[in-house]
């Protein structure tokens, strides 16, 4: 079987002339489509043998994609129904409108013919990937680096895949294989010079850039903590965030900690100095004050309780009792139990900033010590509603604005302790976290490129984070922010017409409408902190705009994609956890195609009581490229039929081996 190299005069190929062309052959794959669109008898034979994956036209790619959608869909495959389904997508220009699909099915002899030339296009996709690998090799052989052997293992690996991606089949896209595929934190959407010294930080420390980023936020928030809230038009936000970074052990989480949070600390032990004078005039007087009560009861004694020694006696009580110690200020803590967390806030005015390297509060608060959860502090402290704490002997205190940061980085493992949280995920525990999954770059790092932190870059953050610190601590009242009229109006269209949609049950966010529910909310607290901290030299009287609202809902598409990994990873997704039993069964129970009914009698349980509940978690796989919707059979049979899927060779191994 001879490969004919035909370029059509149209396409452009960068390397022609100067070097050899990859095989392929574009009669081939156009006599492939046009007899897929003339005979859905040529569909079902043609999705055997090749996928879109093989064919080297990418327009050809399209076409094909588009005809086994509509064929699985039951609708027409002909060439304007597929023009339609292109036009719909947005690609019938890219492959060349009707008139070329037209041409597609008037170049074949014959549909029955469609088969032969899908093998042609098998062939010249293996030939393609065995000039890659080839290529792949002679690279590890010029290169003469790491033990021979080694080499050599990786030269048969690359020839197997080259081998075994050919056909039908390209490499899935594992279930739980998020790292590396999500996006890096955008540390050029924060204001200047907290985005230089995170990524110098990220250089200094080889972390990823999401951690100094995450804690940066943080930083901000807990500088903003209580003092800034915002006003939509319709509701209001305080600007305070929760951030959780998850990252493996020896991943350096300490180290970034404490170059980020470091001016904090500074500011925080400023605080304890300018209050010791005050604290030790309040103990002084609370001391003779309470030697004044005690004098006073003595009296009242040696008098036998006369009238007017029992009311001096009182009096000097209660003076005694309503002098009250300042607490020792205090801008952080770690490791701190939910219960004493509200008391520690009750202390503080109702700010606090709750920052750690590790994640042990969220064992506490699932209920470590305590043997039950206790999520009240935690769950209105983000939202800014009042808090009571009662005290043992004394009168309950009230929070009424409490707003609490969290900035906390943990150990991947560590995530369980929250989405194990009895009760989390209906009171909205998992919703009010804005999460970060990192790459692990450990194995890769090097100290030589470990560049040191320019001085004037860690020398303004450090001046820019304890200003926006003590300046707004110094205000009278709390803020309020609004934002432009422009500003506004994107905001709205944020809501209305980007994330509503996606909350629906079959968007990218059905599954996490609880967090999905407060993205918005979270983009405009983000954008709060993202104007203060832009705007420390000329006031922040003005309006948020809509350049800073932008820079927050890139921020917020961000942690948008860490979120979905995260509710996938930790099976707080149906969805995904229906695919993985749908997985696990094929595993085990081999075979070249399966029926939507044996499927389903195969992972029946609780979370999937009927058969429709596996329609997006199968999508969910096809989409990935475990399974591929098989045509239904040229002769149909009584009842009512069940889809039927072709299953990926990866989950085949074990019958094929036993055969």
């Amino acid at each position: 079987m001879s490969l004919a190299l035909v370029p059509e005069p149209e396409e452009q190929h960068p390397q022609s002339g100067a070097a050899q062309e990859p095989p392929h052959d574009i009669r081939a794959e156009q006599n492939t489509l046009g007899g897929m669109m003339l005979s859905k008898d040529a569909i079902a034979e043609v999705v055997e043998i090749t996928g879109s994956g093989d064919f080297y036209r990418p327009a050809h790619q399209v076409v094909f994609d588009a005809v086994v959608k509509l064929h699985g869909d039951g609708a027409p495959t002909d060439a304007i129904a597929v023009n339609k389904e292109l036009a719909k997508r947005g690609q019938a220009k890219q492959v060349g409108g009707a008139a070329y699909l037209h041409t597609l099915t008037e170049a074949i002899p014959a549909a029955a013919n469609a088969g032969y030339y899908a093998r042609i296009v098998a062939e010249a996709a293996v030939y393609r990937r065995l000039v890659e690998a080839g290529t792949h090799i002679a690279q590890l052989g010029y290169a003469a680096e790491g033990d021979a052997g080694e080499v050599a293992a990786q030269a048969d690996e690359a020839l197997r895949q080259a081998r075994e991606a050919g056909g039908a089949w390209s490499e899935p896209t594992p279930l739980d294989a998020v790292s590396g595929q999500l996006p890096e934190f955008p540390v050029e959407a924060l204001p200047s010079w907290v985005g230089l010294y995170a990524a110098a930080v990220s250089d200094l420390t080889q972390t990823p850039p999401d951690l100094a980023g995450c804690l940066s936020l943080a930083a901000l928030s807990t500088a903003a903590s209580g003092r800034i809230h915002v006003d939509t038009g319709t509701w209001t936000e305080p600007a305070c965030v929760y951030t959780v970074t998850a990252l493996p052990p020896a991943s350096r989480k300490s180290a970034v900690f404490a170059h980020i949070n470091s001016p904090l600390f500074h500011a925080e032990q400023k605080l304890v100095e300018q209050a010791e004078p005050e604290i030790r005039d309040a103990l002084l007087q609370r001391r003779v004050a309470q030697a004044q009560a005690e004098d006073a009861a003595q009296k009242a004694e040696k008098e036998g309780g006369s009238p007017q020694s029992m009311a001096e006696a009182r009096d000097a009580a209660d003076r005694a009792a309503e002098l009250e110690v300042p607490a020792v200020p205090k801008l952080i803590a770690s490791d701190i139990t939910p219960e004493n967390l509200a008391h520690r806030l009750a202390e503080q005015d109702g700010r606090l900033a709750l920052l750690a390297p590790e994640g042990g509060f969220f064992g506490n608060l699932a209920g470590r010590y305590s043997g039950m959860p206790n999520l009240d502090t935690f769950l209105n402290a983000h939202a800014g509603e009042q808090i009571r704490v009662d005290r043992q002997g004394r009168e309950p205190d009230y929070i009424d604005a409490p707003a609490l940061t969290i900035g906390i980085a943990l150990q991947p493992e560590a995530l369980n302790e929250i989405f194990s949280t009895p009760g989390g995920r209906g009171r909205g525990v998992f919703a009010r976290i804005l999460y970060s999954l990192p790459p692990d770059n450990i194995g890769h790092r090097s100290s030589k490129n470990a560049a040191p932190i320019p001085a004037e870059v860690e020398e303004e953050y450090r001046h820019q984070l304890k200003a926006m610190l003590f300046s707004l601590r110094n205000l009278p009242e709390p803020m309020t922010l609004t934002f432009t009229d422009q500003a506004r109006e994107r905001l709205m269209v944020l809501m209305d017409e980007v994330v509503e949609p996606q909350l629906r049950s079959d968007g990218r966010m059905g599954q996490m409408r609880d967090w999905g529910g407060k993205l918005v909310g979270a983009v405009v607290r983000i954008a709060a902190l993202l104007h203060v901290a832009e705007h420390l030299a000329d006031g922040w009287g003005a309006p948020i705009t809509l350049e800073t609202l932008t820079a927050a809902e890139k921020l917020g598409e961000y942690y948008t994609e860490h979120a979905l990994a995260v509710f996938g990873l930790m099976g707080a997704d149906p969805v995904h956890n229906a695919a993985r039993k749908v997985l696990d069964w094929l595993e085990a129970h081999p075979r070249r195609q399966v029926t939507h009914r044996d499927l389903y009698n195969g992972v029946r349980c609780r979370d999937i009581p009927k058969s429709s509940d596996l329609d997006a978690p199968v999508g969910m796989l096809i989409d990935l490229g475990w399974l591929r919707l098989a045509p239904p059979p040229a002769e149909k049979k009584r009842g009512r039929p069940s889809k039927t899927y072709l299953v990926h060779p990866k989950l085949r191994q074990k019958e094929e081996s036993s055969a």
